[in-house]
């Protein structure tokens, strides 16, 4: 009597390449570039300072800005120039000067670039423009 199926040893090579295949395909999915990375944290940022000038509800600004101390940081002051927080990107080449204040009701006011770009070592980057009523920010890739 002869048995049909497959050996053992067949269905672990199958379930071996399956899953090389898987693993090898979902990657793309999965993965980030580091200028939509960049990008991102640059729009989060800008909301939380927006938010940060809303909820103190003083009469002075927060800021956001290209720090002093490199071409690929931005800080995050208080009214009193106290920096509440710096971001450096080790994957970018140059941000763009800009400066944007907030007041009390979260209304920008930009200075320096605009669009804000973020340029990465390959010559790729995105342009991040602030809308100057709502203070939202949307960006391209260049």
């Amino acid at each position: 009597m002869k048995q049909a199926g497959f050996t053992m040893m067949e269905m672990i090579i199958t379930i071996t390449i399956m899953g090389l295949l898987t693993a090898t395909l979902a990657i793309p999915y999965f993965s980030a570039d580091s200028l939509s990375i960049s990008d991102n944290k640059l729009s989060k940022d800008l909301r939380r300072t927006q938010h940060f000038a809303v909820e103190d509800g003083g009469s002075n600004a927060y800021s956001i800005g290209r720090s002093a101390s490199g071409t690929n940081s931005y800080e995050i002051t208080d009214p009193a120039g106290a920096v509440l927080d710096t971001i450096t990107f080790s994957d970018t080449t140059v941000i763009s000067n800009f400066s944007c204040d907030f007041n009390r009701i979260g209304v920008p006011s930009c200075t320096g670039a605009s669009p804000i770009t973020i340029t990465a070592a390959d010559g790729s980057g995105v342009s991040v423009t602030i809308n100057p009523v709502t203070g939202f920010s949307t960006w391209t890739s260049f």
